[in-house]
């Protein structure tokens, strides 16, 4: 069993994230680099009882004021659904107001691993999921909008703020710079989006 929780640490290291201890069936909260050969050692040493070796990718996590915006919440999403017999996924708090993921390595997939290494040289899990999450959050961003934001963003861009009045501006041809727009603030603050 070890020399394949190994391999597993193997795949992982190198890999966007960092390295936590599940303690009781919870991610620890402590974030301070530690080498993951360090807590693998104290896993082995505990003989695996109520503590294991969890990794944290970063490209699977969101909060507002963090790096990784839409694409981060789109893996999160897309991850959280994927096949996980063994219940090697747990929801960590991730930043402010976001969440993230920790993938428990006595538990973790193959599939898994492959899609956690797949980020590293394409960011996104889904295009499709990426994309329907920043129209809904356009979307909605612009319909729970006050007519007077509305009509301020428009003159900001120096269009017609008529416009205003409908929920389906950003959709309409001239109006690619509201959508940019709105994308900017939902890439900062992706918790808006949800």
């Amino acid at each position: 069993m070890t020399n394949e929780l190994k391999r597993r640490v193997d795949q992982l290291d190198g890999c966007q994230g960092h390295w936590v201890l599940i303690e009781d069936g919870k991610p620890s909260q402590v974030w301070w680099d530690q080498s993951h050969d360090e807590l693998f050692t104290r896993c082995i040493d505990n003989g695996w009882r109520e503590l294991s070796l969890g990794f944290v990718p970063s490209l699977f996590g969101y909060s507002d004021y963090g790096t990784t915006g839409l694409v981060g919440l789109s893996n999160f999403r897309t991850f959280l659904d994927s096949d996980d017999p063994h219940n090697a996924i747990h929801e960590i708090g991730y930043g402010h107001n976001g969440c993230g993921i920790a993938v428990d390595i006595r538990f973790i997939t193959d599939e898994m691993i492959e899609s956690i290494q797949a980020v590293e040289s394409y960011p996104l899990l889904s295009d499709d999921d990426h994309s329907e999450l920043e129209s809904e959050g356009i979307s909605k961003y612009w319909e729970t909008e006050s007519v007077s934001d509305r009509v301020g963003m428009l003159q900001q861009y120096g269009l017609c703020i008529f416009a205003a009045r409908r929920d389906d501006t950003p959709w309409r041809d001239g109006f690619d710079c509201i959508r940019d727009s709105i994308t900017e603030y939902l890439n900062s603050y992706p918790a808006s989006a949800l």
